[in-house]
């Protein structure tokens, strides 16, 4: 089914690729100023933001597992380059929005190409580390250990990103979407350059002579996977720990500017703190591989790795409940950290116990659950945001505190050694 498999320096070279690549995707440079372009520059209020933000969820939630499944069948490797095209072609429509419904637009095709490109590549990346180690334990710790350097690359490239978007101010902010295209096309162009694995799952003994029975096949087929998933305990609690992990951080990413402001902060340093949240984010991501952290983390259990991410998360949630101030508002570093430290610990647990003929797919279904989590915490941003931070965070508290323990004794129960 796959190709002979290549040389171990083509193997690395394509792993280089593939790092270097995943930063230049993640070249983001009007982050800072997003929040202000949708209220000043599109005339947009917390009602439309929300919304705008909610329509990528459903392209992401409706594309995600289908397009898992098409890297999957075609190969990781083409579908990463796919999604990039897409993605690149979305930032450029951003650009050019001159209003509410233009940017809708945007949203959808960025959600097409994301929801592509996302999960082929942590696939890509398993499948060149099974091919350096062809032993299951050093896979994991090939994948573990490249997958952490990948996760580094993306955030030292946002640092300078963020410099840059903050310094471009809200002026810039098209040019900086211009900019991100033109990164991802590059991007894109590193994927083409790389060893191809082929497709990863084929029809069995299915013999498909149509389209209408290729796509009956294709739904009962990703049907099988997700209920495998699902009905696999270890591994539905590892997504669910991935999902919840990544949730924690993301909601109030849209809050960092906001608040800077609320407090007092010059728009000027706006650039600067989204810099540095990036800088603490590579900090907790390279966290593991610091001693004597390292010693620990070789032999905790996976529940133990997310107690920590999510007790730095709730000390500065419950900061942020009881008073958002000039002092409070810097608690962001402590989130900003546990970014870091759950983007590194999450995705290898879910990839070493995914079967390699589905791991596109299985990823799919884990950034669907985070996505489908997603729209609890923006909702609810939507209804408090104009009443006082301080109530969004004690709603944030009510929400997540009991999934994380939910997480936490559930990876504790299926991941015993």
């Amino acid at each position: 089914m796959n190709p002979t498999i290549p040389s171990q320096p083509a193997l690395n070279r394509s792993i280089a690729l593939l790092k270097l690549e995943g930063a230049l995707t993640n070249t983001i440079m009007t982050m800072p100023v997003i929040t202000l372009f949708w209220q000043i520059t599109l005339g947009m209020g917390w009602g439309q933001i929300v919304a705008l933000q909610l329509v990528f969820m459903v392209v992401m939630i409706v594309a995600n597992i289908p397009t898992g499944y098409l890297a999957d069948r075609i190969s990781p490797r083409k579908a990463n380059m796919i999604g990039d095209i897409i993605a690149a072609t979305g930032w450029l429509l951003y650009a050019i929005s001159p209003n509410f419904p233009m940017a809708v637009i945007a949203e959808i095709v960025l959600g097409l190409g994301m929801a592509t490109s996302s999960d082929a590549d942590k696939s890509l990346l398993k499948w060149y580390s099974q091919r350096l180690s062809p032993s299951k334990g050093a896979a994991a710790d090939v994948y573990d250990h490249h997958q952490g350097q990948q996760q580094l690359a993306v955030l030292a490239a946002g640092i300078p990103s963020m410099l840059i978007g903050g310094w471009l101010g809200l002026e810039g902010a098209r040019l900086s979407m211009i900019l991100s295209a033109f990164f991802t096309l590059i991007g894109a162009t590193l994927v083409y350059f790389m060893v191809e694995t082929g497709p990863l799952r084929s029809n069995g003994h299915a013999v498909l002579t149509g389209a209408w029975q290729f796509t009956k096949h294709a739904w009962l087929d990703m049907g099988g996977i997700i209920n495998y998933a699902l009905k696999t305990p270890r591994l539905a609690w590892s997504l669910v720990a991935q999902a919840v992990g990544s949730e924690l951080t993301h909601s109030s990413i849209w809050l960092i500017t906001p608040m800077l402001i609320a407090t007092g902060a010059p728009a000027s340093l706006i650039g600067t703190v989204w810099a540095l949240q990036l800088a603490l984010s590579f900090a907790g991501n390279l966290l593991p591989t610091l001693p004597p952290i390292n010693r620990w983390y070789a032999n905790a259990r996976p529940h133990s790795k997310f107690r920590a991410g999510a007790i730095l998360v709730f000390s500065a949630m419950l900061a942020f409940a009881i008073n958002v101030n000039a002092a409070t508002v810097w608690c962001f570093g402590l989130m900003a950290i546990a970014r870091g430290w759950f983007g590194r610990v999450s995705n290898p647990i879910v990839m070493a116990d995914t079967p390699e003929s589905m791991r596109s797919t299985v990823g799919s279904l884990g950034s669907t659950m985070y996505r489908l989590l997603y729209i609890a915490p923006m909702l609810l941003l939507w209804q408090t945001a104009d009443q006082s931070y301080e109530v969004v965070y004690l709603w944030q508290l009510v929400l997540f505190l009991p999934l994380s323990v939910a997480v936490y004794n559930g990876l504790n129960k299926t991941h015993r050694r």
